[in-house]
């Protein structure tokens, strides 16, 4: 069964400046979210917040941490590892069906051309991050 023991919130005077939400599920903390107040981004907020919620996962028995998503620069530097991630398509039987497993195979094509590329790399992970970042808050996602 699945704990929700997050959100995690980092405070000063008791105005929240940071916040992780994670999943701890058969021994694994699943990184669900991580945010901070930019006004703060100087003092590192979320990468504190993320150190205390992995103490407090640690001291509930977790011993497994997936970071989900990208290889931003502050998990690479947590992780020990990294390990492929699957996404599995059905055999679409309409067109439009179709047209989505389409567009999701290309964008796993596109993401493999990347990885392929140092430069390409650095500028979609470095480069790009802030407005990957921005579009998934527009999208809600």
């Amino acid at each position: 069964m699945a704990r929700q023991t997050g959100p995690l919130r980092l405070k000063l005077d008791g105005r929240p400046i940071a916040f992780v939400y994670y999943l701890a599920l058969e021994g694994t903390m699943y990184c669900y979210r991580l945010a901070f107040d930019p006004e703060f981004q100087r003092f590192s907020p979320g990468l504190v917040n993320r150190y205390d919620a992995l103490e407090n996962a640690f001291a509930e028995g977790v011993t497994r941490v997936e970071f989900l998503g990208g290889m931003e620069r502050y998990k690479m530097e947590l992780a020990d590892r990294t390990e492929p991630l699957f996404e599995g398509l059905g055999l679409p039987q309409s067109l439009a069906g179709r047209l989505v497993v389409s567009g999701r195979l290309n964008g796993i094509r596109l993401r493999r051309y990347v990885k392929r590329s140092s430069a390409i790399r650095h500028f979609y992970y470095e480069g790009l991050a802030p407005a990957r970042r921005l579009f998934r808050i527009g999208t809600g996602s």
